[in-house]
């Protein structure tokens, strides 16, 4: 990972500081509590996928010298090419597994330290064919959407009180395999 220090002015510093990766490359992150950075890693080459069976997922703080270290050390989801995560906020992230179509949910206590929500990483299974790529969170938290790229379609979920997900549906329309980012308000 790279950080920078961020001046008054707004302007990232000239030179990063440099930290460790506990896992195989890290993919995506989101800030998680009190700084906190909660990444997934897809174990794969490149951007090309991930072993069968081999995501996971870390979190770090930003350490007194600036460098990240590691709370949660690769907490294996055994789900396929975890691609991205968003965080609610509170107690819950979810990382959605391209390769595998499915989603898996983590708790995050208060100091970004994750668990999973299900033994085997398998908070949801969409299915064959459905590739879920990015993942939100409505601004409440209540509510999961994912974009998924080979059907055109976005799913919604209610997040439960214990961080099961109950499907709400999902609305097509989207170009298949070329429709990339979301947006929730």
């Amino acid at each position: 990972f790279l950080s920078f220090a961020v001046g008054d002015d707004g302007l990232p510093s000239a030179k990063p500081v440099v930290s460790p990766s506990v896992g195989t490359l890290p993919f995506a992150f989101v800030l998680g509590p009190r700084g906190s950075f909660l990444s997934v890693e897809i174990f794969g080459k490149g951007t090309t996928g991930g072993a069968l069976g081999a995501g996971a997922a870390s979190s770090y703080y930003r350490g007194a010298d600036g460098r990240l270290q590691p709370l949660t050390s690769s907490l294996p989801d055994r789900q396929t090419a975890s691609c991205w995560i968003a965080y609610d906020g509170g107690e819950f992230a979810y990382a959605t597994n391209t390769g595998g179509n499915t989603l898996t949910g983590f708790r995050v206590d208060r100091t970004g330290r994750m668990s999973l929500i299900d033994p085997d990483g398998l908070t949801h299974d969409f299915g064959r064919g459905v590739a879920p790529l990015d993942i939100r969170f409505s601004g409440d938290g209540r509510f999961l959407y994912t974009l998924n790229g080979r059907t055109g379609t976005i799913a919604a979920f209610r997040v439960e009180l214990d961080g099961h997900l109950t499907s709400l549906g999902e609305v097509d329309g989207l170009p298949l395999d070329g429709a990339e980012g979301l947006a929730v308000r």
